[in-house]
C-alpha cells in the first residue's frame, strides 16, 4: 500500500471507469471524477478491477513467503490471457498470459 500511496496516489479517476454506475464523486471535467480528500481512488474498488486478482492470495506472514507469493502469481497463467495470446499480427498484446 506504500507504493500505491507515494506514486499511485490520485484522488482522480477516469469517468469511463464508473460509465453506467451510481456513484458520489464530483466532476472534475467531462473525462474526471473525484473526490475532494481521497488519497488513491484508481488503486480502490472505483478503480482498476480485474478478476485475474481475485483468486490471487499473497502470504503476508515474512518477507520470503510474500516474495515467493507474488512470484507464483506472476508466473500462473490465466486462462482468458492465454486465449488471447502475447502477440496479435506480429505485435506484442500483453507481456505474458
Amino acid at each position: 500500500w506504500l507504493l500505491m500511496y507515494l506514486f499511485g496516489a490520485s484522488p482522480a479517476l477516469d469517468a469511463g471507469f464508473l460509465r453506467g454506475r451510481s456513484h458520489q464523486l464530483e466532476q472534475l471535467d467531462a473525462d474526471t471524477l473525484y473526490l475532494p480528500f481521497a488519497t488513491s481512488l484508481r488503486m480502490s474498488d472505483l478503480g482498476y478491477q480485474s478478476n485475474a486478482q481475485a483468486g490471487l492470495t499473497p502470504c503476508y506472514n515474512n518477507l520470503d513467503s510474500y516474495t515467493d507469493s507474488l512470484r507464483k502469481a506472476v508466473a500462473t497463467p490465466y486462462p482468458p490471457y492465454v486465449e488471447i495470446g502475447t502477440h496479435k499480427d506480429g505485435e506484442w498484446v500483453q507481456l505474458n498470459t
